[in-house]
């Protein structure tokens, strides 16, 4: 999650359609963490898929979590996501979406979640929090539910992400210890 972001930033992203972020909470951990940087750009909501992660405004907060559904509500297309990290789910609303976060930069090192590997990570994950997500809703008999969940696998997932990127080796220092 970060704090709203300047009059100017905004002014920027809607002139150029894309901007640099820092993280300010653990919510995507293991992959993202707190102090990177993240890109955020401006896409079609038709090029959202299951798995990516989106930056949304949230109130007086920009948001960056991992799309885990598309769904329809009242007609409307809109996403259900959640944080790596946590089990709790939340509706994002379309017009709420500011971009695709499409690079991630971590100290010295920065990667391309365009990239083929990371596109199959974030499918996965995705796919795995869409499975999650779907045996929960019919466990409550809802369509959406969106409180806070206990997930186990979320555990599972954290430590495949975690060897996946020290795997290709974004895992920094700073992560070690």
């Amino acid at each position: 999650m970060v704090k709203l972001v300047s009059e100017k930033w905004m002014d920027e992203y809607d002139r150029t359609g894309e901007g640099w972020l820092r993280i300010l909470s653990s919510s995507m951990s293991p992959l993202i963490r707190v102090g990177d940087r993240i890109l955020v750009k401006r896409v079609p909501l038709s090029t959202i898929h299951v798995g990516d992660i989106v930056t949304y405004q949230d109130e007086d907060v920009l948001v960056t979590h991992r799309v885990v559904r598309k769904a329809e509500q009242d007609g409307n297309l809109c996403f259900i996501d959640r944080g790596d990290r946590y089990s709790h789910y939340s509706l994002v609303k379309p017009q709420s979406i500011i971009g695709k976060v499409s690079k991630v930069k971590k100290s010295k090192k920065t990667f391309a979640l365009d990239a083929i590997t990371w596109r199959l990570i974030n499918r996965t994950a995705g796919i795995l929090f869409n499975f999650v997500f779907f045996t929960k809703s019919l466990k409550n008999k809802l369509p959406f539910n969106p409180r806070p969940l206990k997930i186990r696998l979320t555990k599972i997932y954290q430590a495949f992400t975690f060897m996946i990127a020290k795997v290709l080796g974004i895992i920094t220092a700073r992560a070690k210890k």
